[in-house]
C-alpha cells in the first residue's frame, strides 16, 4: 500500500511539472504568435497589403499555424492533467473545468482553420484562381476577422474554466491559495473582454490588451509554480480526497 502511495505521489509530481511545461509553451506561443506574427502582418483596414504581407512571409505564417495546432494538443494534455491534479479538491467541478477547456479547444480548432484561408489565394496553384487580388484580399481579411471573433468566443469557455480552476485551487490544500485567486480573477477578465468584444465591439479598444494583463500574470504564475515547485506531496498524501475547510 505504501509503495502504491509513493508511486501515485511521484506521478502527481510528474503530472504537475508536465502541466507546467505544457502551459509555459502555450503562453510563449500565444504571446509570440499574437505580437510578432498576426500583429505584425494583419491590418484589417488594408486587405490587399495584409494578403501581400502573408504571401511575403508565407513560411512564417505556415509555421504559426503549425504551432497553433501544437498549442491545441498541449491544451488537451493540460485539460487531462489538471483534471487529475485538482480532482481531490472537487471531482465534479474539476470535471466541469476540463470540459470547459475542451469546448474552448474545439472552438479554437475552428479559428485556426480560418488562418489557412489566405494561403488558398496565394501562388499560381491557388484554389480560387478566378478571384482578382482585391476580392482575394477581401475574403482573406473576412476570415481573419472571423478568427478574431471566434477567439473571443473560445475565451468565454476558457474564462469559465479559469474561474472553476481558481475555485478548486483555493480549496486545495496542496497548492497555494494565491494562485487560485489570481486564476479566478483572470477568468473574470476573459469573460468581460469577450462580452465587450461581442456585445459592444466599439468599446473593445478601451480594454484590450490591458484587461488581459491579469490573465497573463495568473497563467504564467501557475505554469511556473507547477513546473518549478510542483505540488505539496505531503499535504496531498495527508488529505488526498479532502479540500480546505470553507
Amino acid at each position: 500500500m505504501q509503495t502504491d502511495s509513493a508511486f501515485s505521489l511521484s506521478h502527481a509530481r510528474l503530472h504537475a511539472r508536465t502541466a507546467g511545461l505544457l502551459y509555459l509553451y502555450i503562453i510563449v506561443a500565444g504571446v509570440l504568435g499574437e505580437s510578432l506574427v498576426r500583429g505584425g502582418v494583419i491590418d484589417f483596414s488594408a486587405p490587399l497589403q495584409t494578403l501581400q504581407a502573408i504571401e511575403a512571409s508565407q513560411i512564417v505564417w505556415r509555421a504559426h499555424i503549425f504551432f497553433e495546432i501544437l498549442v491545441l494538443c498541449c491544451d488537451v494534455g493540460i485539460a487531462v492533467l489538471l483534471y487529475v491534479l485538482l480532482k481531490p479538491a472537487g471531482h465534479v467541478l474539476s470535471l466541469a473545468a476540463a470540459f470547459f477547456r475542451l469546448a474552448m479547444i474545439g472552438v479554437s480548432g475552428v479559428k485556426t482553420l480560418f488562418l489557412l484561408v489566405p494561403l488558398l489565394f496565394i501562388g499560381d496553384g491557388s484554389w480560387f484562381a478566378g478571384f482578382n487580388q482585391e476580392q482575394a484580399a477581401g475574403v482573406s481579411v473576412l476570415f481573419l476577422r472571423l478568427h478574431a471573433l471566434t477567439f473571443s468566443i473560445s475565451l468565454i469557455f476558457f474564462g469559465f474554466c479559469c474561474v472553476a480552476k481558481g475555485w478548486l485551487i483555493l480549496r486545495a490544500i496542496y497548492l497555494p491559495s494565491f494562485l487560485g485567486a489570481f486564476l479566478a480573477i483572470a477568468g473574470g477578465c476573459y469573460l468581460v473582454n469577450s462580452a465587450v468584444n461581442i456585445l459592444m465591439p466599439d468599446y473593445s479598444s478601451f480594454l484590450f490588451p490591458w484587461i488581459l494583463l491579469p490573465c497573463l500574470i495568473a497563467e504564467l504564475a501557475l505554469a511556473l509554480w507547477l513546473l518549478i515547485r510542483g505540488i505539496d506531496a505531503e499535504k496531498l498524501a495527508a488529505q488526498p480526497g479532502q479540500a480546505k475547510p470553507g
